[in-house]
């Protein structure tokens, strides 16, 4: 996590701005038009901002993102997909089984 932060500081003032930034963020992964980049590092951040019980639904609209991005182009899907990915085997017990359901390229 620290890298998203050495690489892209603006990353660190939104996480100050915390839970007020999440529906700009969520605009980001929305849209369709975005770069692959630009709605990781929206991804990266709402997943740093979300209580537990959110995780799941963040996982589906990151591998939505993912699936959308991958007609365009495959490559640039590829650091979304492997975000959802992580994000779902790393979740807590309790809602492990949400997030691995939460992704939809599967």
């Amino acid at each position: 996590m620290s890298r998203l932060f050495e690489d892209y500081p603006a990353a660190r003032a939104i996480l100050r701005i915390g839970s007020p930034a999440l529906p700009e963020l969520i605009r980001v992964m929305k849209d369709k038009k975005a770069p692959a980049t630009r709605q990781k590092i929206a991804a990266e951040v709402m997943l740093l901002l979300v209580p537990k019980e959110e995780v799941p639904f963040l996982i589906r609209l990151i591998s939505k993102a993912a699936l959308e991005t991958s007609y365009r182009s495959p490559a640039e899907a590829e650091p979304l997909r492997e975000l959802s990915e992580r994000w779902a085997r790393n979740c807590p017990a309790d809602i492990n089984r949400a997030c691995q359901e939460a992704i939809v390229y599967r």
